[in-house]
């Protein structure tokens, strides 16, 4: 009999762990309106959602709002040195004058000069201008930088 009304609460108490819900008004849900660029504008929506997902959600686009945005960029230029400077500003004016609308870069990480061109959300778009570009500059790199 013990273990019958044991059983019978442990089975109660498992559904009522699961059951836990909550209603709010959108206004609460500030991560929506932020991920959405939603306003109040004086409509009602009610959202029915478990307590736990509202916490993963809050947790997931607060660490994805703190990530800086990443692009892909194809590196057509590496020196070092004085005349890698001019040489770099010389191949940034080429590129810019031959491919005006894609941007371009001159980048010093000491001691090296590098020229990098293009901000792609994907690699693959990186890949396409690098193959366009092989045979105009010969070794070239693709390298995930943060958006300027």
């Amino acid at each position: 009999m013990k273990k019958t009304v044991l059983a019978i609460l442990i089975l109660f108490l498992a559904f009522g762990m699961f059951a836990q819900e909550t209603t709010k008004n959108f206004t609460e849900l500030s991560y929506m309106q932020d991920s959405l660029g939603i306003s109040d504008n004086g409509g009602k929506v009610t959202v029915t959602q478990d307590v736990k997902l509202e916490q993963l959600m809050y947790n997931y686009t607060k660490a994805f709002k703190r990530q800086p945005d990443k692009v892909w960029r194809v590196q057509i230029y590496f020196g070092i040195g004085r005349e890698a400077r001019f040489r770099a500003q010389d191949i940034k004016e080429n590129f810019e004058n031959n491919h005006p609308g894609v941007p371009t870069y001159l980048v010093f990480e000491e001691p090296h000069f590098k020229v990098k061109v293009g901000d792609f959300d994907t690699k693959l778009d990186a890949e396409r201008l690098k193959a366009q570009l092989e045979e105009e500059y010969g070794t070239l790199f693709i390298t995930e930088d943060t958006r300027d």
